[in-house]
């Protein structure tokens, strides 16, 4: 754990705050960008450029010495002629280029002020703001997402429809994202806090659940297993593990999986969700995947995958597009993809030395797992992704840790 410089807040930092507002706002409020129709590219490039202006000293560290890398490799993709594969689909390369400087920068740059200030001040208020904004986005989300479904955010702009509010496709990811912060929220509360906290999960789970994301779902399941096999004081409680294990053999024994899975198939029919539990049930019954929900995402790695062993130093001729991580290997090999992981790497390196308790840093490491098994089995990541990893989770879950330490102390 690291002492903090607890200083009252600067001029500087009141206007960062401000900057960051604004920046939270239009990632986690989709009314906003509607209402005021700013292209995200610019609204990211004058968040980045703010935070340089107020804390041009505040990048001497190695995620910002790593994305330095990372947007250098792809520089030189850009000016060889090479693709640049990030997911993006027929944009230019130029345009490739922009987007991911864009989409990365502003997160890298807050979290980097937030290392450099140190100041306990300035992270409660970030925690706060990002909770607070988070919460008004729940209040607005929840009844569009109970309504539609993610098949429209395909077939909206063919249809000439818009829904003001409607959360864009890597926001409906970020969401989940967000849970190892509510479950930690929950377990770490105390007296009337802990009613509060528990709402909120709720709150969070019928959120995720509405946005009708398989992977998203998957990642729900991760959190609820690790929080009801973890122990607040004793880290994972072994015994527990036994109990969920003996629970699964028992379902499994009764079928009641296969029954389960079918529920789920008339629970989300009609939704995109619907034709993947189909391909779950028809595999788990020792059939094949017909409808190839499943299959054909494994398909799409091991284009990637193939593509990366054909030349493992720059990458292949083609790529997937179903794997943030496997593309950006497949596609530019071990020179981009290297430095891609370290932007990950270099940012759990940091936040690992400053949680001050086990919970904590427990959970981050829960964060940094349902982060993963986005990268890994979907082709965008976003900048609600890289906010959510960068700034969200580690933020909130660290103040939440110092609030502990305070009142236990």
């Amino acid at each position: 754990m690291e002492y903090l410089n607890t200083d009252i807040l600067t001029r500087k930092d009141k206007i960062f705050l401000t900057v960051y507002t604004f920046f939270a706002a239009f990632i986690l409020f989709p009314l906003l960008s509607d209402y005021f129709p700013l292209d995200s590219q610019t609204v990211d490039i004058f968040v980045f450029l703010m935070c340089v202006i107020l804390y041009p000293n505040a990048y001497k560290n190695k995620l910002m010495g790593w994305a330095l890398c990372y947007f250098g490799i792809l520089t030189l993709f850009f000016l060889f002629g090479a693709d640049i594969t990030i997911g993006i689909g027929k944009a230019t390369v130029s345009k490739k280029l922009l987007i991911e400087i864009a989409w990365t920068l502003p997160s890298f740059s807050i979290v980097s002020i937030l290392w450099y200030r140190n100041n306990l001040k300035v992270y409660n208020y970030v925690a706060l703001i990002s909770v607070a904004v988070y919460l008004i986005s729940f209040v607005s989300v929840l009844p569009i997402v109970m309504h539609y479904d993610m098949r429209l955010l395909a077939t909206q702009a063919e249809l000439d429809i818009h829904v003001l509010g409607l959360p864009g496709y890597t926001l409906m990811h970020a969401f989940a994202m967000s849970l190892p912060v509510a479950f930690m929220g929950y377990i770490s509360a105390e007296g009337k806090h802990k009613l509060v906290a528990l709402v909120l999960l709720i709150c969070n789970i019928i959120l995720v659940l509405n946005t009708n994301v398989t992977t998203s779902l998957v990642a729900m399941l991760i959190c609820i297993i690790f929080f009801l096999s973890y122990g607040k004081k004793s880290g994972i409680n072994f015994f527990r593990l036994v109990i969920i294990m003996v629970c699964v053999l028992i379902i499994y024994s009764f079928n009641v999986v296969e029954h389960f899975l079918e529920f789920l198939c008339g629970w989300f029919e009609g939704t995109a969700v619907q034709p993947k539990m189909e391909s779950f049930l028809a595999l788990y019954r020792g059939g094949e995947d017909e409808i190839g929900a499943v299959t054909g995402r494994e398909n799409l790695h091991a284009i990637s995958m193939d593509s990366f062993l054909s030349n493992m130093i720059w990458g292949g001729d083609q790529v997937g597009g179903h794997s943030v991580i496997l593309d950006r290997l497949g596609g530019m090999g071990l020179l981009a993809g290297i430095p891609f992981i370290m932007l990950l790497i270099s940012q759990i390196i940091v936040w690992k030395k400053k949680f001050c308790n086990h919970l904590s840093r427990s959970y981050y490491y829960l964060g940094i797992c349902i982060a993963t098994v986005f990268l890994y089995t979907k082709g965008l990541f976003g900048e609600e992704g890289w906010f959510m990893i960068s700034i969200f989770v580690p933020v909130v879950i660290y103040t939440c840790s110092m609030y502990t330490v305070k009142q236990s102390s």
